[in-house]
Order: structure tokens, then C-alpha cells, then sequence
């Protein structure tokens, strides 16, 4: 696993979610999102704000602690990239079933994530020389690790073990992971184009492995 030197600190009591509720350029109540979806008509702008709006909706609906307990990771700044990146590399790959149109919206989804991870950083006051190497170890982790549960979620169960033993790094963790991984699959597959592409995703939790009951 890699090294992030300067975010290897405790945050999550004290840095803010960038996130954490939906941004209010996006906020329609009246269902205007889901009016220009469904018309099938989707601009390059309306993709961008699908990827923020999804982004927003993983960050409501990932409860950071519970994987900490459940992954036995410190609360540091690279244990929530850890659970980050893997929430939205569940989501991109339901996004890349969509065709362009998904994979616009998938890169504004990853977009989202490290304008999180900077605002986090800068939460923290990390140097400017420190951040540059943190984010370089960030984004080679990342897509590293896209590639990764990428092939391990086309193989075995064994397979997507491997995966996330190799960038989550606690054994004790493979049997629930994996069990999460394939239940949240699922659910995102069953979203139809409408549902996903206006941030209506639907979650489960991982549990506690038994060993740590």
C-alpha cells in the first residue's frame, strides 16, 4: 500500500466534507434534473453536473467510519481516499455500461473526488511540496486500483479477494468486501439510465467481519 506521508493524520473529526449536501447550483426540488434526463437529450454540462451530483450522493451515503472499523484502517486522510476510490470505482463501472454519455459523467465523478482530496488536504495544511507527492501517490494508487477491481470484479470470487487485498492490504476483510462489492453491484445494475444518471443510487453497508464481532 502506498505511503502518503503528510496525510497520515487523524481528520475526520475536524476536516469538513466538501460534499456532504448536494451543492445548491444543483438543487432543483421540482424534479428539473430528472425532466432533462429524461429526454434523452444530454448535453457535455448536464454530464459534468451528473458527476458532481453522484459524487454527492456517495459521500451522503458512505458511512466513513463504519469501513474503518470494518477495513481496521486508522482515520487518516489516505484511509478515506482508500474507501473513496472504491465507492467510486463502484459507481463508474455502472457509469461505463452508459456509453459516452457515462463515461463523461464518470470523469467528472473522478473530477469530484479530487476536488474533494485537495480541500481535504488543504483542511489539513499540508505544504505545497508534501501535497504535490501526496496527490501523485493518490492518483497512481487510484488507478492502480481501478484497473485492479476492474479485472477482479470480471473473474472469481478469489479474484475480487485478490483485488482487494492488494489495495486494501487486511485479509480479515476479504469475505465481507467481497460480499459488499457483489451486493452493490447489483444494485447499481438494476438502476435503469434515468435513476443513475440523476443521482438516484441506492446503497448497502458492508458488515463487520466475524472475527471482529
Amino acid at each position: 500500500m502506498a505511503h502518503v506521508s503528510q496525510c497520515e493524520r487523524t481528520f475526520h473529526s475536524s476536516s469538513n466534507h466538501l460534499f456532504s449536501k448536494s451543492p445548491d447550483q444543483f438543487k432543483d426540488g421540482k424534479g428539473f434534473l430528472s425532466k432533462i434526463f429524461s429526454s434523452k437529450k444530454r448535453s457535455q454540462s448536464m454530464l459534468l453536473r451528473c458527476g458532481y451530483d453522484l459524487y454527492s450522493n456517495i459521500s451522503q451515503n458512505t458511512d466513513i467510519l463504519l469501513f474503518f472499523k470494518v477495513l481496521s484502517l486508522q482515520d487518516t486522510l489516505f484511509s478515506w481516499f482508500l474507501v473513496m476510490e472504491l465507492q467510486v470505482w463502484l459507481v463508474s463501472v455502472r457509469l461505463m455500461a452508459e456509453g459516452e454519455d457515462g463515461k463523461t459523467a464518470r470523469n467528472a465523478l473522478i473530477s469530484a473526488l479530487w476536488d474533494d482530496t485537495n480541500a481535504k488536504i488543504k483542511d489539513l495544511g499540508v505544504r505545497s511540496t508534501s501535497k504535490r507527492a501526496d496527490l501523485e501517490d493518490m492518483n497512481s494508487h487510484l488507478q492502480t486500483s481501478l484497473v485492479s477491481y476492474d479485472e477482479g470484479l470480471l473473474g472469481s470470487d478469489r479474484d475480487l479477494a485478490g483485488a482487494v487485498w492488494r489495495r486494501l492490504a487486511d485479509p480479515r476483510c476479504l469475505e465481507s468486501l467481497v460480499s459488499y462489492i457483489r451486493q452493490q453491484v447489483q444494485l447499481l445494475d438494476a438502476l435503469d439510465t434515468d435513476a443513475l444518471l440523476t443521482a438516484k443510487l441506492t446503497w448497502t453497508q458492508p458488515s463487520l467481519p466475524e472475527t471482529f464481532t
